[in-house]
């Protein structure tokens, strides 16, 4: 994890699962800005495509999966593999994995889908861009913040250059640029940011549930800069608007909840922080699949509530299974079921409150 600047609870783990925006978009989908065509008169491919959309856009990820691998089978039957249509499969396929914990496999699609693209002639810039971004969010979520850093800033720079520094993909690119930077701990740019994309996604109309999104990540600045009263606040104005656009279930309510709890905890509110961890824990377990790393993150977040609780037998409990889950194939760093790899930057944390118990 990056360096807090504030006295969070110890162990308490968030920023590495902030929410960022990866690019669904399909280069040449008939489908998309198109309300003529019916889902009937599409290709195979293209049906397939759309379904794995509408699947990951409901936090189903393991059906969105399904989908895009179908749709990837189709694609390149139809069109051929080095097509910018087979680029943008590969693109939503690696996008399912990667919310399914298999950085492995997101990684190759994601990058195969940026080799595509710069192959073909002409490619979109919106696809070029999403590329970047999503390769970006791949090794931010691996912990690799240097890494993923250039490939944000090359999102960015391309949206402008293509579209204009106030168009709506612009404010997208500069969100996810202010969450590395947020990450990497600079924060003073990183809050520039956020509220520059806030204030074009409200000239853009852009949806509420984009705009939450970005006010929660935001939120977790405003607590690492040490105001917990206004973080706490914000979260709990997303959360509203997240309940009443997302369903009961939907992933990222876990996000918002999590960081909710974060901020309860570093009020001292343990409680309190334990209700939201246990709402969040019940979703990511409905939609996420078992050895998932993000359940080792609330489950290690719990742990270290409760053992300031002073119930050791709760957070010996829960550091068990969270060190069970980041030991897994899919709690690797190199993510699941692509084997091996880096160790998860949390483990050696959570091994470390384990001991404190003894």
């Amino acid at each position: 994890m990056p360096d807090r600047t504030i006295a969070r609870p110890k162990g308490r783990s968030h920023a590495r699962y902030l929410s960022t925006f990866l690019a669904l978009v399909l280069a040449g989908c008939a489908s998309h800005g198109s309300h003529t065509n019916s889902q009937a008169a599409l290709p195979e491919w293209e049906r397939a495509h759309v379904a794995a959309v509408a699947a990951y856009q409901a936090g189903n990820y393991t059906q969105s999966a399904e989908h895009a691998r179908l749709a990837h089978q189709a694609v390149v039957a139809t069109l051929g593999p080095q097509t910018d249509e087979a680029a943008g499969v590969l693109s939503m396929l690696a996008a399912a994995e990667l919310a399914n914990g298999r950085h492995a496999e997101a990684a190759e699609g994601f990058e195969a889908s940026l080799r595509i693209l710069r192959a073909v002639d002409e490619p979109q810039a919106r696809d070029i861009t999403g590329a970047l971004n999503n390769l970006g969010e791949l090794y931010r979520q691996q912990d690799e913040l240097d890494r993923a850093l250039p490939y944000f800033e090359e999102a960015h720079a391309t949206s402008e250059a293509a579209f204009g520094a106030t168009a709506i993909e612009s404010a997208r690119t500069r969100a996810s640029l202010a969450m590395i930077r947020h990450q990497l701990g600079h924060l003073d740019q990183a809050q520039r940011d956020y509220a520059t994309a806030l204030e074009l996604m409200d000239v853009a109309g852009a949806a509420p549930g984009d705009k939450a999104r970005v006010r929660a990540n935001q939120a977790d600045l405003l607590a690492r800069m040490g105001d917990t009263a206004a973080a706490r606040a914000a979260l709990e104005d997303v959360l509203a608007i997240e309940e009443a656009h997302l369903p009961a279930d939907h992933p990222n309510l876990a996000y918002t909840l999590n960081s909710l709890a974060v901020v309860a905890d570093a009020q001292k509110q343990h409680a309190e922080a334990l209700t939201f961890y246990e709402r969040a824990l019940a979703i990511r377990r409905a939609t996420l699949p078992p050895e998932h790393p993000a359940l080792a993150v609330i489950l290690g977040n719990m742990a270290g509530t409760y053992a300031d609780m002073g119930n050791t037998s709760e957070a010996r409990a829960r550091y068990v299974e969270a060190i069970r889950i980041l030991r897994s194939g899919s709690g690797s760093g190199s993510g699941g079921g692509g084997g091996g790899g880096n160790q998860h930057p949390d483990l050696q944390a959570y091994e470390a409150g384990l001991r404190a118990l003894d």
